[in-house]
């Protein structure tokens, strides 16, 4: 049971560091331009686009801090099969990064960096993770 509590809190982690770096980090180094509105999916999706691609790497390094994180606590909390939970965090920040890039148009270098990338930094994070809980 607190295997699967672990990837509750290692999700919740990611969560939390992906909401902090883009409306911290992100907004404040590569705002949207004032004609963008959020609210609305084709403006927004245009806003994307016009991005210059120092903004998508930035977002790229904040999805990796989340995903390291979210593998490192997951590992930390779980009890048993600590890389097993960080490669389950792995699996879901995979699968919305699918969901992501499903729904919003990002450079195909980004989808191509960024897929793997997921299961590797939580595998890194449950790495870190497994020293924490010594």
């Amino acid at each position: 049971m607190r295997s699967v509590l672990a990837v509750i809190v290692g999700l919740f982690v990611f969560f939390i560091v992906v909401m902090t770096w883009q409306g911290g980090v992100m907004s404040a180094v590569y705002p949207l331009p004032a004609s963008v509105d959020p609210n609305d999916m084709e403006s927004l999706k245009a806003g994307i686009l016009a991005m210059p691609a120092g903004a998508h790497g930035l977002l790229l390094v904040g999805y990796a801090l989340a995903t390291a994180c979210a593998g490192a606590v997951a590992a930390a909390v779980a009890d048993r099969r600590r890389m097993v939970c960080a490669a389950i965090v792995g699996g879901f920040a995979t699968l919305g990064g699918i969901l992501n890039f499903v729904a919003l148009p990002h450079p195909t270098w980004v989808m191509v960096v960024g897929l793997p990338m997921y299961m590797v930094t939580a595998l890194i994070g449950g790495r870190l993770g497994l020293r924490l809980a010594k």
